[in-house]
């Protein structure tokens, strides 16, 4: 009977909060290995930024799904609040604190296609003139973001900052409306997390959500290899 094959790179790592440097040495592993990384420590058990208080965890996960119409399950988080380290290039090391951003990620077909849905709407009316930004800070924004949108979905993503706030845009304003009562509501928990603000990436399904975080995890690694 052939045995199951370990990656050489995770087979040591045991820790439920690697390090930014363990976290990135095991990614160096190959695919198999990213992957591995992805199902068991990104998607998988108890962030960091909860580890005082699980249970507020689960709280904020079901508070989330009643405002969202979504499964809490569908709800979890990476970054620094996932590990206590930042794994990012230019944060590689940064602990998680006060300072710090709360990387929550939504994986949900249903609601994917609502958010796309502003999306395509809002880069429209930006393409016909019909919305325009408020200031020339806006603009680098507003152009940055009608150029990797339609990449980002392709991908099977979207994040929820690329999208005004405006009334129009239903569920971009939904989510950054609860993202800020989010961060209050921590704030105001005994044993939660106090953090600087949230933000929402929504995935359309689990394999976009595994492919892109393996290619993170492979950028990051060849970042910080160079």
């Amino acid at each position: 009977m052939r045995p199951f094959l370990v990656p050489e790179s995770v087979r040591e790592l045991k820790d439920q909060y690697p390090s930014a440097r363990q976290l990135l040495q095991a990614a160096s592993g190959g695919s198999d290995a990213r992957l591995a990384l992805v199902q068991l420590w990104i998607t998988e058990g108890i962030p960091y930024a909860f580890k005082d208080c699980p249970a507020a965890y689960a709280s904020m996960r079901a508070w989330l799904a009643d405002r969202l119409d979504i499964h809490p399950k569908e709800v979890s988080l990476t970054g620094s609040g996932r590990f206590g380290q930042s794994w990012v290039p230019k944060k590689h090391g940064a602990p998680f604190g006060p300072q710090s951003d709360l990387d929550l990620f939504l994986v949900s077909s249903t609601f994917f296609a609502r958010l796309k849905r502003d999306f395509v709407q809002w880069r429209e009316e930006y393409d016909r003139g019909e919305v325009t930004p408020r200031s020339d800070r806006e603009v680098t924004f507003w152009e940055d973001h009608r150029r990797r949108g339609p990449l980002n979905i392709q991908w099977g993503f979207l994040d929820s900052w690329m999208i005004p706030t405006w009334p129009r845009y239903e569920t971009a304003q939904q989510l950054a409306d609860t993202l800020w009562r989010l961060t209050r509501k921590l704030k105001a928990t005994p044993g939660g997390p106090a953090v600087k603000r949230a933000s929402m990436r929504v995935y359309r399904d689990f394999t976009s959500l595994a492919k892109q975080e393996a290619r993170n995890l492979e950028r990051a690694w060849m970042d910080v290899a160079l």
